[in-house]
C-alpha cells in the first residue's frame, strides 16, 4: 500500500536523529509526494530542540508538539489523507489510541505490549533477539518482522553528506589541524544542556590529565545539533558541579580553554565527519555509542553516579522528578542502589550482549576516566581490535530502512489482526 500520509510519532534527540533521519530519507526517495507529519511526545529525554530539528534538518513538513496530542486525536487526523503511522518512541498508548480512534495502520519499531497489540499492524525489530523479546510479551510472531538498525542507516547517511560538505569546506578553508599529530580524543557529552555544561568542565579535567602523559593529544567536543549555537559558550563555562568536578573554562574562537592552556576544540558541525579521525571517544550511554560503532570508533562509555537524581528516566523514575523535595531524594536512592545491577548500558554492548567497549558506571573522578583513556591509548593494538569488533557488528543491521519501506509498500507483507 502506498500510503498518502505518514505520521510519525517520537520525541528525544535519539530518536530523531537516529531514527526517523534514515526513514525520512527513504520517504522522499520512494515516495516524494507523500505527507510526511511528525507528532511529538512528551519524553524524560526531550531535549526541547526536537521540533526546530525535524523541520530545518530532515524537512517534515507539518509538526505537532506534544500538546497538540489531542487535536490530532479528536479532530486532526481526518484531515489527512490515506494515513500510516509509525511509532518510534514515547509511551506507544498515544500511538495506539490514535489508531483506534481512526482505524488506521500502526507499526512500531523495536517495542511492544501485548496489551496494546490489538491497535499494531506489525512490529519491525533490529534482530532476533529483539524478536525473542517480543515472543516473550506476548506479541504473535506473524506480526513481527527483522530489519536491522536504522541507526546503522542514520549514520552512513548522514556521514557520506557531511564528508562531502567536510571536502568542500577544506578545499576553501586549508586546516593544518586535520592533519596534526597525535592522537584524537573525542568528547560526547550529550544532546541536553544541562549535560553539556556539567560535563564540559568535567572532561576538561580529563583532558589536562591526558596532556600530562601524552603531550601530542588532541581533542575535540562534539556539540550536538540539538543545542543552538548561541547558547553553547554560556553552558560550556559554566561553573563545575560540585559532586561532579571539573575545571572552570573559557572560550576563545572555536576552543573550549584552561589556565594550563590546554584547548578542546568545539565541533558545531559535520560532527560525524569529525569523529571519524578520532583515536578514541569518551561518551555517555545512548545513540551516540551506536553512531560510535558504527563508524568503528573505540569508546570508552561513562554514566556519572554522582548526581542521579539529574539522570533523566523513563516510567515511574522518571515522574520522581515531579514530587518536591521527597521525589528527588528517592530517585537518587533508587538510582544509585540498581544502576549497576544492569549488565550493559552501551547500546554496542547491548547489541552484541558482551562488553565490546569498557563501561565506568559509577561516581566517577576525571583521574580514573583518563586513566581508562590513557590505558587504551597507550595500547594501539587493543583500540585496533576494539575497532574491527564494532565494525563487524553494526555491518550486519545496515539497510533496515530500505527493508520497512519494501514490507510497507507490499500489501502481501502485511500480518493480519
Amino acid at each position: 500500500m502506498r500510503p498518502d500520509t505518514i505520521i510519525f510519532v517520537a520525541n528525544s534527540p535519539g530518536e530523531i536523529a537516529g531514527w526517523l533521519l534514515p526513514l525520512v530519507h527513504e520517504a522522499r526517495m520512494r515516495w516524494p509526494d507523500c505527507r510526511l507529519v511528525l507528532q511529538l511526545t512528551l519524553c524524560e529525554f526531550a531535549s526541547g530542540a526536537e521540533e526546530r530539528i525535524s523541520r530545518e534538518l530532515l524537512g517534515i513538513e507539518e509538526v505537532l508538539s506534544p500538546y497538540r496530542y489531542f487535536d490530532m486525536l479528536l479532530r486532526r487526523m481526518a484531515h489527512y489523507k490515506n494515513p500510516l503511522i509509525i511509532h518510534l518512541g514515547g509511551d506507544m498508548f498515544y500511538s495506539a489510541l490514535l489508531a483506534k480512534r481512526w482505524q488506521v495502520p500502526l507499526w512500531i519499531y523495536v517495542w511492544g505490549r501485548k496489551w496494546l497489540d490489538s491497535a499494531f499492524t506489525g512490529y519491525f525489530v533490529r534482530n532476533d533477539r529483539d524478536l525473542l523479546s517480543l515472543q516473550n510479551c506476548g506479541i504473535p510472531l506473524h506480526k513481527v518482522r527483522v530489519v536491522g538498525d536504522l541507526v546503522a542507516d542514520a549514520t552512513s547517511f548522514a556521514l557520506e553528506a557531511q564528508l562531502q560538505h567536510r571536502a568542500e569546506v577544506l578545499a576553501a578553508y586549508p586546516s593544518s589541524s586535520e592533519t596534526a599529530p597525535g592522537p584524537l580524543v573525542s568528547f560526547l557529552p550529550g544532546s541536553r544542556e544541562r549535560e553539556l555544561s556539567g560535563l564540559s568542565p568535567f572532561f576538561m579535567e580529563v583532558a589536562q590529565t591526558i596532556k600530562k602523559h601524552i603531550p601530542t593529544c588532541r581533542f575535540q567536543l562534539i556539540v550536538s545539533p540539538f543545542i543552538k549555537d548561541c547558547d553553547v559558550q554560556r553552558l560550556v563555562t559554566q561553573p563545575p558541579i560540585k559532586e561532579i568536578g571539573g575545571v572552570r573554562c573559557h572560550c576563545q574562537d572555536a576552543y573550549l580553554l584552561d589556565e594550563e592552556d590546554t584547548k578542546i576544540e568545539l565541533i558545531h558541525t559535520d560532527h560525524l565527519a569529525r569523529l571519524a579521525n578520532s583515536s578514541l571517544a569518551i561518551t555517555i550511554p545512548g545513540t551516540k555509542t551506536s553512531e560510535l560503532g558504527c563508524l568503528g570508533i573505540p569508546m570508552i562509555a561513562i554514566l556519572p553516579l554522582n548526581r542521579p537524581d539529574l539522570l533523566p528516566l523513563t516510567g515511574l523514575l522518571g515522574m520522581l522528578d515531579f514530587i518536591p523535595w521527597l521525589g528527588k531524594r528517592l530517585k537518587k536512592w533508587l538510582v544509585v542502589r540498581f544502576a549497576k545491577r544492569s549488565k550493559l548500558y552501551a547500546l554496542p554492548n547491548i547489541l552484541a550482549q558482551r562488553k565490546i567497549v569498557p563501561e565506568l558506571v559509577d561516581i566517577l573522578r576525571a583521574s580514573s576516566v583518563a586513566q581508562e583513556a590513557i590505558g587504551l591509548l597507550e595500547k594501539p593494538e587493543t583500540l585496533r581490535i576494539q575497532a574491527q569488533e564494532l565494525q563487524k557488528l553494526y555491518d550486519g543491521y545496515k539497510g533496515a530502512a530500505k527493508k520497512i519501506f519494501d514490507i510497507l509498500g507490499d500489501d502481501s507483507q502485511w500480518p493480519l489482526k
